[in-house]
């Protein structure tokens, strides 16, 4: 695994550096470094879908987050194509049906 440095000026030996997480992408101080990965990858994983970090413990609510009727009602309602490819794959079913309209998304 190849960490990313960053340093904020290369004639200030006082100045902090940075690393960037390899798997949330943050920058961090380098001296916190190490912990913080350590705990990212525990506690966190990217989602496959949309790429978002997602703690572990957040995993349920982020694909229900996704498959809710506010969330389909909103990217039906802006027709964002690439959104709803989004929220198929994070599981809904293509026919779910809005008890109000009664029509899905595939309509």
């Amino acid at each position: 695994m190849k960490l990313q440095s960053d340093n904020n000026s290369s004639d200030d030996n006082d100045s902090p550096k940075y690393s960037i997480c390899p798997n949330c992408k943050d920058k961090f101080p380098s001296n916190s470094f190490a912990s913080h990965t350590i705990e990212c990858y525990r506690n966190s994983s990217k989602c496959k879908v949309c790429g978002e970090i997602v703690k572990k413990s957040y995993k349920k609510a982020h694909l229900e987050l996704w498959r809710s009727k506010q969330k389909v009602k909103e990217v039906i309602q802006k027709d964002n194509d690439i959104e709803i490819i989004k929220i198929l794959d994070h599981g809904l079913n293509p026919n779910f049906k809005f008890d109000e309209e009664n029509y899905s998304i595939m309509n």
